[in-house]
């Protein structure tokens, strides 16, 4: 017999009983899932699982009521006497009233501006000197032209939003 037969006789009879521990933890694994399948479908299937505590017939069920999809887009209905225009203003106060809502409006603008080209002259910087002073100065003129107008426009009767009157403090 030469040495390659040899070898290949010994190696045949010893392959079915050389084992790896790495086949010992796969057929492991795989007997461990098998009673894991077969213990999770007993635990569903016994009728301990099932009871839900008792049945309730189908006439005792809450339905569902339909809503009307236009519904969700109208405002909500107001309480009598509830009014979400704001109070008359007297024919004799009316031009007044609305050249201080523009001189708002107007000045409103006007510190947005101001703020606007601050902002942008500290993120960046720039400019230095004369230019900034007048920067500065432009915005603090705004707001006080700002606060003047609200406080006109609130004299007369005027609102100002909550979200308007906080943006400029």
């Amino acid at each position: 017999m030469r040495v390659d037969e040899a070898f290949r006789v010994a190696s045949a009879e010893e392959v079915p009983e050389m084992r790896s521990s790495s086949d010992d933890r796969g057929t492991r694994v795989i007997a461990a899932l098998r009673v894991a399948l077969v213990l999770g479908f007993l635990v569903l299937a016994s009728p301990v699982a099932a009871e839900s505590g008792g049945t309730v017939p189908l006439d005792d069920v809450p339905v569902a009521e339909t809503v009307d999809p236009n519904s969700l887009l109208a405002p909500p209905a107001k309480a009598p006497g509830e009014s979400d225009a704001l109070p008359p203003v007297p024919l004799d106060e009316r031009e007044a009233f609305v050249r201080a809502e523009e001189a708002m409006n107007e000045a409103m603008t006007r510190l947005e501006a101001a703020n606007a080209v601050y902002g942008n002259m500290m993120a960046r910087n720039y400019p230095t000197g004369s230019a900034k002073a007048a920067i500065i100065t432009e915005r603090d003129e705004a707001r006080a032209a700002y606060d003047r107008a609200a406080a006109r426009f609130v004299a007369i009767g005027g609102q100002i939003p909550a979200a308007q009157a906080d943006r400029f403090e």
